[in-house]
């Protein structure tokens, strides 16, 4: 069963005097040097590509500006949203059919993220981008073409091929979607809020929960599962940041106690950690076919706490 993501194009329009559209064809760069990074330099950071100019990435692998509206077919299951840049407090959900508005992300703060989460699609919907609080000039802005023809604040690439190799998976597809969130087309650049949207097999188990809660010298991992379909166990992945080179951190197969009809609760406690360092943690379901899927990361830094002084 395929569903389908609405997403818009770069066909970015301005309404004229006379009541026409003028289609922009750039993606603007140094805009505001020094304070933001262009998106050509973000996808680089993500993917080790080595474009020179967002145009050079919009001609290559942006989807065609022909039409206001581009969808996709996603797999009815589960897809993982990281959120990799923002600008300053902005935050990122997504608008069903129902006009049902469900927060991804929220106060999002300036620089380069990695805001996990993993959603379950079973319906249309669009992606949402707004700046945090309320008032004027604060969007919310949309991936599907309500507010054209004044402006288009949404852009999307296909990034398939770059987010299977750096992540080893075989994805069916992946893309990076980036917002110019600023009244009347802004700047132009679409760096104002950057993710990676990538559909995956769905999960054989419900997460209902996954926290890192930190200690002095050890981490605790709680999770808890609302159901579980032939899973076999968990694995503890931990890194030294969100895009760093994740190691399993327990040395067996956590054993599953869930079932189809009733989930379970787990907890596992990383001792092999250094206080005043912050660590990264994906956890990982593995089914008895051997298919695996990961969750999170959650982060937490382990503390000694004595007094008032954190050592």
């Amino acid at each position: 069963m395929k569903q389908t993501l609405y997403m818009t194009t770069l066909a970015l329009s301005l309404l004229i005097a006379t009541g026409t559209a003028q289609a922009y064809s750039t993606i603007d760069d140094n805009s505001n040097p020094g304070s933001e990074r262009d998106l050509y330099q973000i996808c680089n950071t993500i993917f080790n590509t080595a474009y020179q100019s967002s145009d050079e990435l919009y001609n290559d692998r942006g989807l065609s500006d022909d039409e206001d509206d581009w969808w996709f077919e996603i797999d009815e299951g589960y897809v993982n949203i990281t959120v990799r840049y923002a600008g300053y407090g902005q935050e990122l959900g997504i608008e069903d059919s129902a006009g049902v508005y469900t927060p991804i992300a929220t106060n999002i703060p300036q620089g380069q993220n990695a805001l996990y989460a993993t959603i379950n699609i079973d319906d249309d919907f669009v992606f949402v981008e707004k700046l945090s609080g309320s008032g004027s000039g604060k969007g919310p802005w949309y991936s599907d073409d309500r507010t054209a023809p004044v402006v288009d604040h949404f852009v999307a690439f296909d990034v398939t091929d770059l987010f299977n190799i750096k992540n080893n998976t075989a994805v069916d597809r992946a893309w990076l979607i980036a917002f110019e969130d600023l009244p009347n087309g802004g700047d132009h650049d679409y760096n104002d809020l950057v993710a990676v949207v990538a559909n995956v097999e769905p999960t054989l188990i419900e997460l209902s929960s996954f926290t890192a809660k930190p200690d002095n010298g050890r981490v605790t991992l709680d999770w808890a599962t609302a159901s579980e379909t032939d899973n076999a166990g968990f694995n503890i992945y931990r890194a030294e940041s969100p895009d760093g080179e994740y190691s399993r951190v327990n040395a067996e197969l956590i054993p599953a106690r869930g079932s189809v009809l009733e989930g379970a609760q787990y907890s596992f406690t990383d001792t092999t950690v250094q206080n005043r360092k912050t660590y990264y943690y994906r956890l990982e379901d593995i089914d008895f076919s051997g298919r695996a899927t990961l969750h999170g990361p959650v982060t937490a830094m382990p503390l000694w706490i004595h007094g008032l002084f954190a050592f």
